[in-house]
């Protein structure tokens, strides 16, 4: 076997490592983190969504001043 054969065998341990390791970093979400992160996508979705709110007023308002043949569904769909 010689120095060869040391060599293959540390190498096999350290992928051996390295398949226990990305086991072990699986991502664990604390209770506090997981309000946090809830609360900050709520916060996002409530601000995406008065903003798309905002623009599809203009647009259905402009729609209809300019007495525009499309359904303001299109619209609302376009925004949100």
């Amino acid at each position: 076997m010689g120095w060869t054969g040391d060599r293959q065998r540390e190498r096999s341990k350290k992928t051996r490592r390295a398949q226990k390791v990305s086991f072990v970093k699986l991502r664990v979400v604390k209770p506090g983190a997981l309000k946090r992160m809830l609360r900050n996508y709520v916060w996002y979705f409530s601000v995406w969504t008065a903003v798309g709110i905002f623009f599809f007023t203009q647009a259905v308002i402009q729609k209809f001043l300019s007495r525009e043949p499309t359904p303001w569904q299109h619209y609302l769909v376009s925004w949100m």
